[in-house]
């Protein structure tokens, strides 16, 4: 296992997490770290992101390009609250309900509607 924070080849197994995750050392850098960040890059990658807002822990330089990630705790706050919230209201939307749609299509136009309404305190109502 490679360090991701200075390359070294070198790491220790270090135990594992509450959640079973394999947790690494690297006597170099002198820090615990697991594979868990590197996964979730891998799928979040293919996004077209102008900027990634992170808390600047200092893996993230290592897969994030110099100059598009913002190191902000307001922003950052701001992010995390935006995130809660949609996951607060999309989240009837896992059950089959009479009142939404199972279709991509419909899903769609949900969560469209939840964000304009969400940014603009509007619903918009066709003529």
């Amino acid at each position: 296992m490679e360090c991701h924070l200075c390359g070294h080849h070198k790491t220790h197994k270090h135990g594992k997490t509450s959640k079973g995750t394999q947790r690494y050392y690297c006597p170099v850098g002198r820090q615990i770290f697991t594979e868990t960040f590197k996964s979730l890059w891998q799928a979040l990658a293919f996004c077209q992101c102008y900027f990634w807002v992170s808390d600047g822990n200092p893996v993230y330089p290592n897969f994030i390009p110099h100059g598009d990630q913002i190191v902000s705790k307001t922003y950052m706050n701001r992010v995390e609250g935006e995130n809660t919230r949609l996951r607060h209201y999309l989240a009837r939307l896992h059950q089959k309900t009479l009142c939404y749609s199972k279709s991509i299509e419909m899903f769609k136009h949900s969560v469209r509607l939840l964000i304009h309404y969400l940014k603009f305190w509007d619903v918009p109502v066709p003529a």
